[in-house]
């Protein structure tokens, strides 16, 4: 490979944000026992403009719904979807700002736990 430089160590958040909700991806994770619940939210996230939305099941069900992300840049969107769940403020949507933390893949920005709905009951308000 002698003429050809080689180039340092490449860093991993080099990679261009991806920006808009034409690039944005979202991972929805059925984490309610519910059969479709993750498709039917799917659907839902699709509808306000996500082009990039995968579906799949958690590996243990939990309680209410989960929204995290990975990039604060992206927050206006978080709150779209957020909002969809009823996962907001003060505890939700958290945001992993080290994405090794973020313990699912850097593939997606918004993460989305669908949890069992009749578990969490939202306050009337």
């Amino acid at each position: 490979s002698a003429g050809r430089a080689v180039p340092s160590e490449p860093k991993p958040e080099s990679k261009p944000l991806r920006e808009g909700k034409g690039e944005i991806t979202v991972l929805v994770l059925n984490a309610s026992g519910e059969e479709g619940a993750a498709r039917e939210a799917a659907d839902g996230i699709e509808a306000l403009g996500f082009e990039h939305v995968t579906v799949g099941n958690a590996a243990r069900l939990q309680k209410g719904n989960r929204v995290s992300y990975h990039h604060e840049e992206h927050r206006a969107e978080v709150d779209e979807v957020a909002a969809l769940f009823g996962s907001l403020p003060p505890y939700d949507p958290y945001c992993y700002e080290d994405a090794s933390s973020g313990g699912w893949s850097m593939d997606y920005d918004i993460l989305v736990m669908l949890g069992d709905p009749g578990a969490v009951r939202p306050e009337p308000v």
